[in-house]
């Protein structure tokens, strides 16, 4: 939970802040500290790249404060009220499919030992929308968040004698 805990927390900042979102892509499974639906993943695999992108589309210029310490990501974003007002849904979830976890035992790790190589994940469809309003109550923009998360079995070895 590193960069991503990072580019999830800036493009949830700027999301609030009601801001031009761009690039964002949800995580292959749901991750319970991240807000559902609002998830921004970002890669890199050789020459495929998956960014989180924003634009501040305000007449005014933002301060980025970051603070970063073991567990804990956060930033906090200034600049000239603009009397915008954000609103974000519940999120709507859609077929949901539970997930569980499998113990298998070996003899390769001493009795009493564990390795859990997965932890399982509900697999989800999930919507959440995302309107700006300017300080008229003018729209300017509505925005649906579409993110599917795949059901993940967790995997757990036991070691037995």
């Amino acid at each position: 939970g590193g960069i991503c805990s990072t580019s999830t927390t800036l493009f949830n900042a700027a999301l609030r802040a009601g801001l031009e979102t761009g690039a964002r892509a949800n995580h292959y499974y749901y991750i319970t500290r991240y807000p559902k639906g609002l998830d921004a993943t970002v890669w890199e695999d050789g020459s495929a790249v998956q960014n989180m992108t924003f634009t501040n589309d305000t007449p005014y210029p933002i301060l980025i404060r970051a603070y970063a310490k073991p567990g804990i990501v956060r930033f906090t974003l200034y600049s000239v009220p603009t009397g915008r007002t954000v609103s974000i849904s519940k999120p709507i979830v859609k077929n949901f499919i539970r997930g569980y976890t499998v113990v298998n035992y070996s003899k390769s790790l001493k009795p009493g030992h564990y390795i859990q190589s997965e932890y399982q994940a509900d697999g989800q469809d999930v919507w959440v929308t995302v309107t700006v309003k300017d300080k008229t109550g003018h729209v300017i923009s509505t925005k649906t968040y579409y993110s599917h998360y795949a059901r993940m079995i967790g995997v757990i070895t036991k070691g037995v004698a």
